[in-house]
């Protein structure tokens, strides 16, 4: 790249920008959050714009004497040069009607000259010896978002147009006979969740052999075969193991027969005939160990914005650790950051994030081993963070064979709903047949 080269700017929109700002001072207003002094290039202009915005700020009236005033009383009329400078910019506006868009060209100017710079810094970095990737790449990250939050922020909706945008979503729920969000597909937990809604984050949480996996599995399939894109960091199993759960569901076998190749013929046939159809289902797999949470965020915008995933599958929280400058918080204090992290990954990507959550072995020592609040693993934050609390329980599983209210328990699976945002907790009954994988409404027998 030419050495000489100078930054994107435009010193003639600045100038003329400041003037608008001078002679319509409720131009502020639209412009204020739009642009910060450090977005302007020339130093002068930066000192001139935040004079401006001070006096904003304090309810006084702008002008080029009440700006050259507050710029001598800060000691900078002269960086900014001078009265005489603020007066002839006054002096060049021919229309006041345009700052904002004038205020969006400049914003423009700034973030690729910030792009500019930092990817300068990131090339530097890339050639000393001693750079630790993973800081290297978290930082990069982090910059990035900040980036990205500063743009998104300046596209803000009016209250009007949310208001609009809330009654077509109403209109929509209605059309769709009750869902809002989307669906796992078991009925009886759609009928009360309306669905995992878009920006919120989910944990779905239970003790080993409860089916935890099996549930994210399954309704990320129904969901992709609905042609909703989806992606899953499977970190505990690989993505074969996931695929083999995904092809038992859909052909009801045995996972011990699909794993020892012990389909009978029918099976099989039954098995060549979907596999095209299993194999073009919209979904995503990482099965990486060890992931840093910067890792998941970093691969999840990417899956957002090439295939356009609508969902976001984690299994589980407690495997996900994070970058080394954080290697001396305890692991409570990192699980906090991760299930902090996991909400903002929510809302930046305006999709639901549902992620597997361990519980601590404190169920197992109580009578009643349903678990409660108390029972998620490592951090009262994820409780905190989360728009939704989910634990699944099988009384099977703990040689319960009959309930005095349900009768037999064989197959049943309660999904638990401990924390609702928007709603209120309670216990959902379902069915649960671990040979493959499958969950559905319960009937009462």
């Amino acid at each position: 790249m030419d050495q000489n080269l100078l930054p994107p700017h435009d010193l003639d929109l600045e100038r003329t920008l400041l003037g608008v700002l001078m002679l319509e001072p409720q131009s502020v207003t639209d412009v204020y959050h739009v642009l910060a002094p450090a977005d302007l290039y020339s130093e002068a202009h930066h000192h001139i714009y935040e004079a401006i915005r001070a006096l904003y700020v304090r309810g006084e009236n702008i002008d080029f004497i009440t700006v050259a005033a507050d710029l001598r009383r800060r000691e900078q009329l002269d960086m900014a040069g001078g009265q005489s400078a603020l007066m002839q910019m006054t002096a060049a506006v021919g229309s006041t009607a345009h700052a904002q868009q004038y205020a969006y060209l400049l914003k423009a100017l700034s973030v690729k000259r910030q792009l500019i710079a930092y990817g300068a810094h990131v090339s530097r970095s890339g050639y000393e010896e001693h750079t630790d990737f993973e800081e290297a790449l978290g930082g990069a990250m982090t910059w990035l978002d900040s980036i990205n939050n500063s743009i998104t922020r300046l596209t803000e909706r009016s209250y009007e147009q949310m208001v609009y945008d809330t009654v077509a979503e109403m209109r929509e729920a209605a059309g769709s006979g009750y869902r809002t969000g989307l669906p796992c597909y078991i009925s009886n937990v759609d009928t009360v969740t309306l669905g995992f809604q878009d920006s919120d984050l989910v944990i779905v949480a239970a003790r080993p052999g409860m089916g935890k996996t099996a549930f994210i599995i399954q309704a990320a399939k129904r969901q992709a075969e609905q042609g909703i894109p989806v992606g899953i960091f499977s970190l505990e199993m690989s993505a074969r193991q996931n695929i083999q759960r995904i092809i038992a569901n859909e052909i009801r076998a045995d996972i011990s027969s699909i794993r020892r190749g012990g389909l009978v013929r029918e099976q099989w046939q039954q098995l060549d005939r979907r596999m095209a159809a299993v194999a073009a289902l919209p979904i995503q797999i990482c099965d990486l160990g060890g992931m840093t949470i910067n890792e998941i965020v970093a691969i999840a915008k990417r899956w957002k914005l090439k295939h356009g995933i609508r969902a976001l599958y984690v299994d589980y929280m407690q495997l996900i650790t994070l970058d080394r400058t954080h290697r001396n918080m305890n692991r409570e204090q990192e699980i906090s950051q991760i299930s902090r992290r996991l909400k903002q990954l929510a809302k930046e990507l305006d999709i639901p994030v549902i992620a597997l959550s361990q519980l601590s072995r404190n169920v197992e020592t109580r009578a009643d081993r349903r678990p409660i609040l108390s029972d998620l693993r490592d951090s009262g934050s994820i409780e905190q963070d989360a728009d939704m609390v989910m634990f699944l329980y099988r009384p099977e599983y703990y040689k319960i064979k009959d309930d005095p209210e349900y009768g037999s328990t064989e197959g049943l699976c309660e999904v638990i709903i401990s924390k609702f945002r928007n709603g209120r907790p309670c216990t959902i009954l379902t069915e649960f047949h671990p040979e493959y994988f499958e969950f559905g409404d319960f009937e009462r027998r």
